[in-house]
């Protein structure tokens, strides 16, 4: 079954983002390597940079998507790396500092980088460690006057900053009650990730605006479109899971995550529409204690067959044509801007 259709992705693209990430990779090296102790053993291997003992190399390590995207953004208004570099490492250790917690509240023991923080750590330390990590992204905007910004857009950039990660959990709160209710419409899903995955799209773009122009021109517009990107990354990543859960080698997967009675756009959007019975074979597989496969291909026949698949593709491609409209409005960089659909299928996908 394929979920996800996504326009070709341009060479250029994918090139451009790895010199992003690793100027990423760099600058948070240079802000953590003189720090040691345990706590920040904990960090560095969240990072990707050490194993759970302390030693290198270590296998998995991120592709810094977001502050990667922080960066492009920054190019695209004709800004630099250097510019813009305080804040794209800040972004994505607020990013980092939500996975620990997630993982926590999931009940995670491993993601496709390897075990998680908490379970190695046990989760009071791991709370512990994504706090910290929390203060290091905040603290990763002080640099932002070493490149000549004056303290009046430091301020804002720390407010903008902040204002995402309340923003984000005010959409975890949402996605955590979704889990022990069936009732949740196609209206209230938005809502939750916009808040949960628009809050830090829309600061990675202001941040770049801010740091790239020097003003606050254009912000609003900025996270309007941060917030559409937003929830067409929630609903890429329940495609994604979709499509790699209903081949019959994953199907475990898709159990586990119905077992945490995550609430998936085309599963609400079933839900909904459904008929009565397709409605009861949903909540019915939703309040199961225990699932076996057999629960699986019930959950494909229904999404089948109200074509809720098909809504949610399109309800991506919608929003990403939306957000693709609105960015013509800002003037930018035209040889970046040619970049902007292959750029925004990377920063959509799930990993």
């Amino acid at each position: 079954m394929n979920t996800n259709k996504s326009s070709p992705v341009s060479r250029k693209s994918i090139q451009l983002l790895e010199e992003l990430s690793a100027a990423i990779e760099a600058g948070m090296h240079r802000q953590l390597d003189s720090s040691s102790g345990p706590l920040y053993d904990m960090v560095k291997y969240q990072l990707g940079w050490i194993s759970p003992k302390g030693e290198l190399p270590t296998m998995h390590q991120s592709k810094r998507n977001l502050g990667s995207f922080c960066l492009f953004t920054s190019l695209l208004l004709g800004g630099s790396i250097s510019q813009s570099l305080p804040v794209a490492i800040g972004i994505e250790l607020a990013a980092e500092f939500n996975q620990i917690h997630h993982a926590i509240q999931q009940g995670d023991p491993k993601t496709d980088s390897g075990d998680t923080l908490w379970w190695l750590w046990g989760p009071a330390q791991a709370i512990n460690a994504g706090d910290g990590m929390h203060i290091l992204s905040r603290l990763s905007l002080n640099r932002l006057t070493e490149n000549g910004i004056e303290d009046k857009l430091h301020l804002e950039a720390l407010r903008t900053l902040d204002q995402s990660i309340l923003t984000h959990c005010e959409g975890q709160y949402l996605y955590l009650n979704f889990q022990e209710r069936i009732d949740i419409t196609v209206k209230q899903y938005m809502a939750m990730a916009e808040k949960k995955e628009g809050s830090f799209l829309s600061a990675a773009l202001q941040l770049a605006s801010l740091t790239a122009t020097s003003t606050q021109h254009r912000l609003g517009l900025l996270e309007t479109i941060g917030v559409q990107l937003g929830i067409a990354k929630q609903i890429s990543s329940d495609l994604s899971f979709l499509s790699s859960a209903f081949d019959q080698d994953n199907s475990s997967v898709l159990i586990s995550e119905i077992a945490n009675k995550n609430k998936l756009l085309p599963v609400v959007y079933a839900i909904e529409t459904g008929t009565l019975n397709q409605k009861r074979k949903l909540g019915s597989i939703y309040f199961k204690k225990f699932l076996e496969k057999d629960d699986m291909t019930e959950i494909q026949t229904v999404l089948s067959d109200t074509h809720a698949i098909e809504y949610s593709t399109k309800v991506r491609s919608d929003l990403l044509q939306q957000s693709l409209e609105e960015l013509i409005k800002i003037e930018y960089n035209k040889d970046m801007g040619k970049l902007i659909p292959s750029v925004l299928e990377i920063i959509l996908s799930k990993k």
